[in-house]
């Protein structure tokens, strides 16, 4: 038995020998090598005396020959052929008016599907259907529908639309070069990948507060075009851990009974109950509210929502430590300020999280270098270290609420009082011994976009993320405070405003030390016919919430 099958085991190396040997003097055939495919995605513009072509990279080409000729059967008499190592070319000094066939192939690989062309005049034409998609950290994804003619299109972006377009113009040249990123993209294109400049991704970058606003400009010859604005975001940062590390923060300025008094329909009588209601709608584990006044004069506004939403939330700070003292008020007054207001304050879901230890700061005593504007408050931030009950995990949490106004000196105060914050609770999380804990700072900042070095932008700057940069998003585009048409409405529409592009960001959520933000959400509840739902609308903000890996 073991002869017959070494026998066997002979016959076949002699076998498999005698195949190879007459491969090699050819009469037998060898096995063929699998051919590369022919380039795809081939895309051809005609243009002033010339074609621009473009396709997608084959897999380990290297180079690509381009043919175009004026034979349909591409006789070399009348076949310009060009090598090249990038998957896009322009060749020039064509015939306006005569027909071109293009083709392109790989080394190795068949030749593309011939196209017919004709170089023209024509202008590149307005341009719609712009898209802008993420594409990865810190970059986005630009794509559009192919132009009918053109000679070169540049792609431009900034962080708003007044800096990539200037109404009546067609061209680039009426822009800011300081305030945009030009890249130049070969016309026969229908998409390009964008990298953020590290300069500005604390702001449209994937931790930061805006988006990304595109603009493209085609030329052909003379003529121009431009295109829509387009707007989209880069990739949040990754969400790591597991679903069970999640906490969920939520900020909310629920607007002071003293300010609304005289609104129609809109006192605090009037909204508490939506504001109890969109609270307990959001359901988050920690609630952050700004303008919920806790003084005698402003009827204790704080103290009745803290009533109104226990025993599911209870107060960080005691209630008792919350209003200020005679003394106190002297004390904040000397210090340049109109006086301080306490205002900013932190709910908690017991059920879900521990309280470990809070307290109420005065932001003036952390801003002492700044000069202060001496008919502001000291608006005083409320802190709070605490626990997850499902994981352990320790975290720090602020609310607060910087300083309304467009002047040079309540911007510095903005941002000084923004510091102050950080440093505050960073050097707390380090003498607890918790200097990795993950930091929330939740509130309304009175700073959007039209600050390009606001505190919002200082926040990221200083390692924080904003939580709108989530997994999954909901209304992210729109505003967060409703008084587009305050000087009609009082800051409370029948409908949200429709923005053509985004909405003004003023109210923030950011995170430090986070493990990821699975989830954002501005909180606009309608009706069916698009309303705002009263039930719920309690103020002229929307409440923001996200949900943060802890």
């Amino acid at each position: 038995m073991a002869s017959s099958t070494s026998t066997r085991s002979t016959a076949r190396v002699v076998v498999l020998a005698l195949v190879a040997v007459l491969a090699l003097v050819g009469l037998v055939p060898a096995v063929a090598t699998a051919a590369l495919p022919a380039p795809a995605s081939v895309r051809v513009v005609p243009g002033v005396k010339q074609v621009s072509v473009s396709w997608k990279a084959v897999k380990s080409a290297k180079k690509y020959t381009v043919q175009v000729s004026s034979s349909s059967k591409f006789a070399r008499s009348k076949t310009r052929t060009t090598t090249t190592t990038k998957t896009a070319l322009a060749v020039k000094k064509l015939k306006l008016r005569t027909a071109y066939w293009v083709r392109v192939k790989a080394a190795g690989t068949s030749w593309s599907a011939k196209q017919k062309t004709t170089p023209t005049t024509s202008s590149p034409r307005y341009k719609t259907g712009v898209k802008v998609t993420a594409a990865g950290q810190d970059k986005v994804t630009v794509s559009w529908p192919k132009y009918v003619a053109g000679t070169s299109l540049k792609v431009v972006a900034s962080w708003a639309n007044e800096n990539v377009y200037k109404s009546g113009h067609r061209t680039p040249s009426a822009l800011n070069s300081a305030r945009i990123w030009t890249t130049s993209v070969a016309v026969s294109r229908t998409s390009v990948v964008l990298t953020i400049p590290a300069k500005w991704r604390a702001r449209i970058g994937s931790k930061g507060t805006e988006a990304v606003y595109v603009h493209l400009y085609a030329r052909n010859g003379s003529k121009v075009a431009h295109s829509v604005t387009a707007v989209g975001y880069p990739s949040p940062p990754p969400v790591t851990g597991s679903s069970k590390d999640a906490v969920t923060f939520a900020t909310w300025n629920v607007a002071s009974s003293t300010a609304t008094a005289s609104i129609p329909g809109r006192s605090w009588d009037k909204r508490k109950a939506a504001v109890r209601n969109g609270i307990l709608h959001a359901g988050a584990s920690v609630v952050a509210v700004q303008e919920a006044a806790a003084s005698k004069k402003s009827g204790e506004q704080y103290q009745e929502l803290a009533r109104m939403v226990s025993p599911t939330y209870r107060s960080a700070v005691a209630i008792a430590r919350i209003p200020l003292t005679g003394a106190q008020s002297d004390r904040y007054e000397s210090m340049g300020t109109a006086g301080a207001s306490r205002s900013d304050h932190i709910l908690y879901k017991p059920a879900d999280v521990t309280l470990i230890a809070s307290g109420v700061q005065s932001t003036r005593s952390l801003a002492r270098s700044v000069t202060w504007d001496k008919s502001k408050y000291d608006r005083q931030f409320t802190w709070a270290r605490m626990s997850s009950k499902a994981t352990g995990h320790q975290f720090y949490v602020v609310s607060t609420h910087l300083e309304q106004g467009t002047s040079s000196t309540v911007q510095k105060m903005r941002k000084a009082a923004a510091a102050g914050v950080r440093s505050f609770i960073a050097a707390k999380a380090k003498a607890d011994g918790q200097p990795d804990a993950p930091i929330v700072v939740l509130g309304d900042f009175n700073s959007d976009s039209r600050w390009t070095s606001g505190p919002q932008v200082d926040m990221v700057k200083a390692g924080y993320t904003s939580a709108t940069n989530a997994a999954s998003t909901t209304r992210r585009k729109d505003t967060t405070s409703n008084s587009h048409n305050a000087s009609k409405d009082h800051g409370y529409p029948v409908k949200p405003y429709k923005y053509a592009y985004t909405g003004t960001r003023i109210d923030y959520v950011f995170v430090k030390n986070g493990s990821g933000v699975s989830r954002f959400v501005n909180q606009m509840i309608l009706t069916s016919s698009g309303k705002f739902d009263e039930r719920y609308r309690g103020s002229d903000h929307n409440l923001q919430w996200a949900r943060i890996r802890i």
